[in-house]
């Protein structure tokens, strides 16, 4: 068993078809740790707040959701540049891409960022073989 390994996670994300691809984009993550997992409960809570604030009479409610998109796009940016370990089959006009060139897309593209931000919270781990089945 190889240590360095322990922990290490591989997601082939769905987005516009990569799991049918040929060599698909494969996200290199770790396991989410205690720490983050206290920080999603602490930002759901954070969130609840502001939902709540701006149901009271006379609230700017689109302050309210300017706050909400402040804190779900800092969230995901901070725990995708903190889990994510690497990347393969990423690559910009036969270039190989590696793992800031990724978190600079993902920062670029909501809804693939979303799917791995997902991956990451829930552990999933679709693989090559999931693929093959």
């Amino acid at each position: 068993m190889d240590i360095s390994k322990i922990g290490t996670l591989r997601f082939i994300p769905e987005f516009n078809g990569n799991r049918r691809e040929s060599v698909p984009l494969v996200v290199k993550y770790k396991s989410i740790r205690r720490e983050w997992r206290v920080r999603l409960v602490e930002a759901s809570e954070e969130a609840e707040q502001i939902r709540r604030e701006s149901e009271a009479e006379g609230a700017d409610k689109s302050e309210a959701a300017d706050k909400m998109l402040r804190l779900d796009e800092s969230l995901r940016a901070d725990l995708l540049a903190s889990h994510i370990t690497g990347v393969e089959g990423l690559t910009d006009g036969g270039r190989p891409v590696d793992r800031d060139g990724l978190i600079a897309l993902l920062n670029d593209v909501p809804p693939l960022a979303q799917e791995v931000f997902d991956a990451i919270v829930t552990g999933n781990q679709y693989t090559e073989e999931d693929a093959k089945n």
